[in-house]
């Protein structure tokens, strides 16, 4: 195989925003879109926990940002990876001061759907649900990234640079 087809980014462009740079980091870290993902998830979650309907907890906020026809799919995502997830997962309170592990897991894979990263997206999926949800829930988060997009919530980026982070030099 050849690397012709590998498009490497250039020195300091932010390359993805990777699990490991998003756990246990300050919600602030995260751009406005990041920051409003984390509050849906965060939202529908607690919503679901109450035995609230999550869309109508979450109607509000959706439509104040613009992106009041993206709330079906978002819905739809969230409630396959609740029926389906192979484990538990956790997150922090709304007002959480701090991403959480699997609050950063699936910040990670909504940011790899915005950036039209389907591969890296469905083999994170194949580790958090059962087979028969990847397709469904990939298909749901697709639809819920573009709609976001149209929005004007860009989910490729969730995490601008840090102001203190040093570059690192290529060889």
């Amino acid at each position: 195989m050849t690397r012709n087809n590998i498009i490497e980014p250039l020195d300091g462009e932010n390359q993805e925003d990777d699990v490991y740079d998003l756990v246990d980091r300050p919600v602030e870290r995260l751009s406005n879109s990041g920051r409003f993902l984390l509050w849906a998830i965060r939202g529908w979650t607690q919503a679901a926990e109450r035995r609230d309907c999550p869309p109508r907890a979450l109607h509000r906020g959706f439509a104040l940002m613009g992106a009041h026809g993206v709330l079906p799919d978002f819905h739809i995502a969230m409630a396959l990876l609740n029926r389906d997830a192979l484990a538990p997962m956790s997150f922090a309170p709304i007002a959480g001061s701090r991403i959480v592990e699997d609050e950063a897991v699936l910040l990670a894979l909504w940011g790899d759907a915005a950036r039209w990263r389907p591969e890296r997206a469905q083999d994170m999926l194949t580790l958090l649900v059962g087979r028969d949800a990847v397709v469904p829930l990939a298909t749901a988060i697709g639809n819920a990234t573009r709609g976001f997009a149209g929005a004007g919530l860009d989910l490729g980026d969730l995490a601008p640079p840090s102001p203190i982070h040093q570059e690192r030099s290529r060889p």
